[in-house]
């Protein structure tokens, strides 16, 4: 009887404009999703691209510099081949996956400067930030597609598949045929959204052409999004069983939508960031430059107690302006200076990191945002792990540059080569999506068998 229920609702939905509209609406605006990934994407890895070429030709005329000196080629000029000028690109490279969860990757430093001029508060590019109503809004990829727009989809298409029939009348010819009105729930709700979800994952299937990610993540990002529109549609099911009336349904359904999607995740957001505030940025800037400024006063103090310590680098040419040596001390005693406050940033990240782990549970929503953005690596635990890893790499140039900067010195070509390409480990996913995946199928499981209860008590 369900098969011939559901052949019944496949000759209605073909015949109805509303439903034709809502999957035109899903098909556009999921290709659109993943349209607008792949074109963010592009733009993120030129620019990406361009900062490491104009930094690689750098130091290559910098290299040829250094190796001319030492075979004699050239003569050595105070400003020539510096080690004051070795410079590194740091850049935050994509995930495979991460056109369809751009996440925190267009708010966070993406591309680096590393080197002795900078420290940990100026080795970010002044690069041109985006409108700030789309950082605030965030970009319209298949994530914000699957967890915002997809539910409303689900329930335009869904609220009133029986009270209509009530109302006309039809209902009674349907239920007259042995048939009880929770299996003609069930047949018209699977086949519409089934339909639909169906469609969705066509699209992320789309989606998936254009990465080269491992077999596995394909699969976890198929399940989360699963998971998600299964628990949508249980809910929708227990709350279509539950009255007669269309704009009940529908009040309800977009009720929950509100709570779930926006609510329950800015109450936590909140929740979290006031409970583990970040120290002052103003504060960290503040700090950075007194010690700069008592830097620049005790250069002299500073170099005498360096050479003191190493009496073998007391040797190096006087011609070479102070302004090297003094940046370098002055970064030095920056770096000295803001750890605290840095271990404080990280220690409040933590923190904020744990609390939401805690609470995303009270939100399908959040659970499968959070998921996702771990999956395609885009996550704010994945930008901090790349900006404590070029943070590490800074502090690794200074120390192979600094004797020689301060003692007016050059490195040779051969410790200059010892430098290695900047590559930071990937962070592991995690068991964070399999979770999210069980807690949302156990939701709907509940929410299922409180459907029972619900349809049979409207019958």
């Amino acid at each position: 009887m369900t098969t011939i229920l559901m052949k019944l609702e496949w000759l209605r939905l073909r015949r109805s404009l509303a439903s034709r509209l809502v999957f035109a609406v899903a098909l556009l605006s999921s290709l659109y999703a993943v349209w607008s990934g792949l074109h963010w994407k592009q733009a993120y890895l030129a620019g990406q691209a361009l900062h490491e070429t104009q930094i690689e030709e750098r130091m290559q005329g910098w290299r040829t510099a250094l190796a001319d000196i030492e075979s004699g080629k050239a003569e050595s000029t105070p400003y020539d081949a510096r080690p004051m000028d070795v410079r590194q690109a740091a850049s935050h490279e994509p995930g495979e996956l991460t056109h369809l969860a751009i996440g925190y990757r267009d708010i966070m430093p993406s591309r680096l400067t590393l080197g002795a001029w900078r420290n940990e508060i100026s080795m970010v590019e002044r690069y041109e930030f985006d409108n700030p109503l789309i950082l605030s809004l965030g970009r319209f990829d298949f994530a914000f597609f699957l967890i915002v727009v997809l539910p409303v989809l689900m329930i335009a298409l869904s609220f009133d598949v029986v009270a209509s029939d009530l109302t006309s009348g039809r209902a009674r010819l349907v239920l007259s045929n042995a048939v009880s009105l929770r299996q003609v729930i069930y047949a018209r709700l699977l086949l519409r959204n089934g339909l639909l979800c169906g469609l969705v994952l066509l699209v992320l299937l789309v989606g998936f052409l254009f990465a080269e990610a491992a077999a596995s993540e394909y699969l976890l990002w198929t399940g989360v999004c699963m998971s998600y529109m299964v628990f949508w549609f249980a809910l929708i099911f227990c709350l279509v069983a539950a009255s007669r009336q269309a704009e009940a349904v529908a009040a309800r359904l977009l009720a929950c939508w509100l709570v779930l999607i926006f609510a329950i995740p800015a109450v936590v957001d909140s929740a979290v960031q006031a409970l583990n505030p970040p120290p002052s940025k103003l504060a960290h800037l503040s700090v950075a430059r007194i010690a700069e400024a008592e830097a620049a006063r005790q250069t002299a103090a500073l170099t005498e107690g360096f050479l003191a310590d190493h009496p073998d680098l007391s040797v190096g040419d006087e011609e070479v302006p102070g302004y090297y040596r003094g940046t370098f001390l002055a970064n030095e005693r920056v770096r000295e200076y803001t750890a605290p406050t840095v271990a404080d940033f990280r220690a409040a990240a933590e923190a904020r990191e744990a609390g939401l782990s805690a609470l995303q549970y009270l939100s399908p929503a959040l659970l499968a945002q959070r998921a996702l953005y771990r999956l395609a690596q885009a996550d704010a635990a994945a930008s901090r792990h790349f900006l404590d890893s070029a943070g590490t790499r800074l502090a690794e140039i200074s120390e192979l540059v600094g004797p020689a900067v301060i003692s007016r010195n050059r490195i040779s070509l051969q410790e200059y080569d010892q430098i290695t390409p900047f590559d930071p480990e990937t962070l592991p996913v995690g068991a964070g999506a399999v979770t999210g995946m069980a807690y949302l199928l156990a939701l709907s499981l509940l929410l299922a068998l409180a459907s029972l209860r619900a349809g049979r008590n409207s019958i």
